[in-house]
C-alpha cells in the first residue's frame, strides 16, 4: 500500500540524526556550558531524547518502541503529518467543525481542504467516502470529535480507512480515554493509519506540551521526522512523561471521575431546558439561544471568575459554548450556581 510522495520532501535527509544511547562524550551537538543542575535539577545540558519516553509509551500501549513518535504536543503531530504529506494540488479531507488548527495547518502546506458538516446525528461515512479522489493525501478523524465531543463508531472509522488506501489516514484521539473506544485496533487493519495522542488529555499538563503518534508504517514516522522542528520536546517534558505514565492508576481514576460529572452535568443542563450535544469528550458544547446570548453567557461568567468558550458568531458552532466538565463537586456546584444566575437575567 502506497505512502503519498510530495515532491518537496522526496527522502529529505533528517536534519538532527537521533542520537545514540551508548556514547562516553558527546561532541557533536552538546552545549559544553558547564552543568547546572543545582539550579534546575534533572535537567541535562545535553538535548533531549525522546528514546526513553518512546519505550514507555509503547509499553503502555503494547507496541514496539518503533511504531511511536513523540511530539510537541498533539498538535505538533498533526502539524507534521499535514505538512510532510500535503502540498499544493493534493487535498486534506475531515469534517466540520474541525480542530481550528487543522485549517490553518492546510493553508500553511498549500493544499485544499475538503469537509462534510457533523454537528449532529449519524457521522457522514459515505458523504466523507464520495470525497476522495486521487488528489487525496491525508483523510482525518477526530473521536471523539473536537468541539463536538461526539464519538465516531469505529466500524464507521474503519470503513472509512478502508475507503482511503492510497491516503495517509490519521485518527485523532486526543479525547479517547474519556469513552470506550480503542484506537489501536485500526494499525491492524489499516497499514496506513496513524493514531494521534495527547498528554494534555489524559493527564491534564497542556502547559507540558506533550503528545505522540503510533503507526505500524515506519514510513510515516521517518516522514515527520523529516519536517520536525529539532527537540521540540524539552528534557523537562519528557521526564513529565515517564512519571506520569507510573501514576495511570490514579489517573485513570480521575477521568472516571470526569466522566461522571460530565453526566451530572450533562443531565442538570438538559433539566434546565438547554440543549447540550451529547459528548464522550471532557467537555460538553452547550447550545444558547443565539450567538450573541453566547457570547453574553459567556462574558458575565467570566465575570464571576469562570471561562468558558465562545466561538465566532458566523461559524457553524457560533451559538454554542464549550464547557469543560469540572473535577470537583464543589467546582460542579459552583458552576451550577453562576450558570442559574448568568441566564435568569437573559
Amino acid at each position: 500500500m502506497a505512502i503519498p510522495i510530495t515532491e518537496r520532501s522526496k527522502r529529505m535527509p533528517l536534519a538532527y540524526p537521533n542520537t545514540p544511547m551508548d556514547v562516553d562524550i558527546q561532541l557533536d551537538l552538546k552545549d559544553s556550558i558547564p552543568n547546572w543542575r543545582g539550579l534546575v535539577p534533572d535537567v541535562e545540558s545535553s538535548y533531549p531524547d525522546t528514546s526513553t519516553l518512546q519505550w514507555r509509551i509503547s509499553e503502555k500501549r503494547g507496541v514496539s518502541i518503533d511504531q511511536v513518535r513523540v511530539t510537541a504536543g498533539a498538535d505538533d503531530a498533526l502539524w507534521q503529518l499535514i505538512t510532510a504529506f500535503l502540498e499544493p494540488g493534493l487535498n486534506l479531507i475531515t469534517t466540520s467543525p474541525c480542530f481550528p488548527m487543522i485549517p490553518r495547518y492546510v493553508a500553511a502546506a498549500g493544499g485544499e481542504l475538503k469537509t462534510c458538516q457533523w454537528l449532529d446525528g449519524d457521522f457522514p461515512t459515505q458523504s466523507l467516502i464520495s470525497q476522495i479522489d486521487d488528489k487525496t493525501s491525508v483523510v482525518l478523524v477526530t473521536s471523539p470529535n473536537n468541539p463536538t465531543g461526539r464519538c465516531i463508531p469505529f466500524d464507521q472509522i474503519l470503513s472509512l480507512a478502508e475507503n482511503a488506501s492510497n491516503s495517509v489516514f490519521v485518527w485523532d484521539a486526543v479525547y479517547a480515554d474519556y469513552c470506550n473506544q480503542s484506537p489501536l485496533k485500526i494499525l491492524d487493519c489499516v497499514p496506513n493509519s496513524v493514531i494521534v495522542e495527547s498528554f494534555s488529555k489524559s493527564y491534564g499538563v497542556p502547559g507540558a506540551r506533550l503528545g505522540f503518534a503510533i503507526t505500524s508504517n515506519p514510513e510515516i514516522l521517518e516522514r515527520m521526522a523529516q519536517v520536525a522542528q529539532p527537540y521540540s520536546v524539552s528534557t523537562g517534558s519528557l521526564a513529565l512523561g515517564a512519571t506520569l505514565l507510573d501514576q495511570e492508576t490514579e489517573f485513570s481514576s480521575a477521568r472516571q471521575k470526569i466522566i461522571k460529572n460530565r453526566e451530572l452535568l450533562q443531565n442538570w443542563l438538559q433539566d434546565q431546558g438547554i440543549s447540550v450535544l451529547p459528548s464522550d469528550a471532557n467537555f460538553l458544547l452547550v447550545r444558547s439561544g443565539s450567538a450573541t446570548e453566547a457570547l453574553t453567557t459567556c462574558e458575565q461568567l467570566k465575570k464571576k471568575g469562570i471561562l468558558v468558550r465562545s466561538f465566532a458568531p458566523d461559524s457553524e458552532i457560533g451559538t454554542y459554548l464549550r464547557v469543560g466538565v469540572p473535577y470537583t463537586n464543589e467546582d460542579l456546584a459552583l458552576f451550577q450556581s453562576a450558570w442559574m444566575e448568568v441566564t435568569s437575567c437573559q
